[in-house]
């Protein structure tokens, strides 16, 4: 038999990723039909700003798409924002084209995802210099199922968003290097760099692109020739910073600090979800316990490393140190939001698992170069694996179709989140199913007292089952968490006092409303008609 040329192969690496492409488009296909979950009422279909004129959603902040009666309460605006122009265009746009349609956006996703796929296996053929292994890495990447929640929640979009510009970079960034002509590398250097920026005025999860870069370029023995595109990246990102702490502000002190201590730690987290991905939740909670062993595993990375740089590197070693890097760098400013929220979301993983991915593809490639039995073994190992992989990206899109599936995955998977109950408890309340909503609440309490929501949510139930007194000292404890400023809270409490016969009391605390929201038209309705005597 005759050996395959250079073209066949080629063609056959293409076919290779029409199928990837097909497999993943047949398996996400379902989620074009699920409904709007999670943030996306509040953040997309309820936020006045995609209605509003188009300039000032431009030049609006994150916190500025919310109602403006919530983010100028005092001591509830945070220390810090974001500003993502390009995701507010992107929301625009399929308002603009199919309305608040949830079939229009989630194939807005999956279209955008698809692309990503694309972009990852041009960027990773280059990286790994072979076809194959690119393949395997790209089926990974497609695959795995912690992408699931980027493509299936419309309010993931600036994770896929993100990560298509900076894949695109990166690309940019290795086309310049093939590029002869001046102009075509000045050409490329500028696209690699506003792709660079894109990204970043998409969502700021990829700030540690340029690093990211580097190892790529480690990888391939190029890291001189991407000397001009690291310069000028790192312009950019200067310059993109400071117009982010400009509009956003600076995070609160030391959080940066804590983010950094705890990185590594976040990082062996999604590293183990990566290789057992069996807990993927909305809610996973972040786990401190993870900071030693991370540095321990980050310590002995390095000591492998300076061991690879004095003895001289393989190219396999080259490509599992550059994806590690690359999966550890796109983490960083996740991290932040990791410590602040206290959950480690599967989205935050979206384009950091391209380093798993291509991290997997070369050692999995090196030992399919082994003797005929462990070859052998380690094919069958990878395709039990791959086949795992499938099996759970499948039954997890499935969660994504409703909040009730979504908010009880959740707390079947994070049976000690807070936040997993409250909002399937607020499933069952938007039903009028308080006895099983007041379950949930009293649980989510239990777990964190301090979780305003479901306190105030708990009083509610009470209302709704008659239990005044328990209720008005529910709502007590919502004010004493918030520091008095819970408006709902104060206009609840008024509700419960007034059925207890409570009239001064009760109009009192719907003035204590008032005070800090006065456009909560509740409590102006409740003042006009309980509260106002005629002369």
């Amino acid at each position: 038999m005759g050996v395959a040329s250079e073209g066949q192969v080629r063609i056959w690496e293409r076919y290779g990723l029409a199928v990837i492409l097909l497999a993943f488009a047949a398996i996400y296909a379902r989620s074009v039909t699920f409904d709007f979950v999670w943030d996306d009422v509040e953040a997309i279909v309820d936020n006045p700003i995609y209605a509003g004129p188009l300039l000032d959603g431009l030049d609006a902040t994150q916190h500025d798409h919310l109602d403006p009666a919530l983010r100028k309460l005092s001591g509830m605006k945070p220390a810090h924002d974001s500003y993502r122009p390009l995701l507010y265009l992107s929301y625009r746009s399929d308002v603009t084209l199919s309305g608040m349609s949830p079939r229009g956006m989630h194939l807005h996703n999956l279209i955008l995802a698809l692309l990503s796929i694309v972009a990852f296996y041009f960027v990773a053929s280059r990286w790994l210099m072979s076809d194959r292994p690119a393949l395997m890495a790209t089926a990974i990447f497609a695959l795995h199922p912690l992408q699931v929640e980027s493509v299936a929640y419309v309010s993931g979009r600036g994770d896929l968003l993100a990560g298509l510009f900076a894949l695109l970079a990166v690309a940019a960034a290795l086309q310049f290097e093939q590029a002869g002509a001046r102009a075509r590398r000045a050409l490329w250097l500028l696209t690699g760099t506003a792709c660079l920026l894109a990204s970043l005025l998409s969502k700021e999860a990829y700030l540690g692109l340029p690093v990211a870069l580097a190892g790529v370029a480690f990888a391939r023995g190029r890291l001189r020739a991407q000397g001009p595109v690291l310069a000028a990246w790192f312009v950019a990102l200067a310059a993109y910073l400071a117009l982010r702490f400009a509009v956003g502000g600076v995070a609160e002190s030391g959080t940066g600090a804590r983010a950094l201590v705890a990185l590594p730690g976040i990082f062996l987290r999604y590293l183990e979800i990566a290789l057992l991905p069996f807990d993927l939740s909305t809610e996973r909670l972040y786990d401190g316990s993870y900071v030693l062993p991370g540095w321990l595993a980050l310590g002995a990375l390095a000591v492998w490393a300076s061991v690879g740089l004095l003895r001289g590197w393989s190219q396999t070693s080259r490509a599992v140190a550059s994806g590690l890097l690359w999966m550890l760098v796109l983490l960083g400013p996740s991290a932040v939001v990791v410590i602040l929220m206290g959950v480690v979301a599967d989205r935050y993983s979206y384009l950091p698992l391209g380093g798993f991915a291509v991290a997997c593809a070369a050692l999995l490639s090196a030992a399919m170069r082994q003797p005929h039995r462990l070859r052998a073994v380690i094919g069958l190992a990878g395709f039990l694996w791959a086949a795992m992989c499938v099996t759970v990206t499948v039954v997890q899109i499935g969660t994504w179709k409703d909040n009730r599936t979504l908010y009880g995955h959740a707390v079947a998977t994070a049976p000690e989140s807070s936040m997993a109950h409250y909002r399937l408890g607020h499933s069952y309340a938007k039903e009028g199913k308080w006895p099983e909503a007041i379950a949930l609440f009293e649980r989510a309490v239990e777990l964190q007292p301090s979780n305003l929501r479901a306190l105030n949510n708990l009083g509610v139930g009470y209302l709704n089952t008659g239990n005044y007194p328990q209720a008005a000292r529910t709502f007590e404890r919502a004010l004493a968490e918030s520091g008095q400023m819970h408006f709902r809270a104060w206009y609840n409490l008024g509700v419960a006092q007034m059925n207890m016969g409570e009239r001064e009391a009760a109009c009192s605390s719907v003035e204590r409303a008032l005070h800090i929201n006065p456009s909560y038209s509740a409590a102006v309705a409740f003042r006009r008609a309980s509260c106002q005597r005629s002369d």
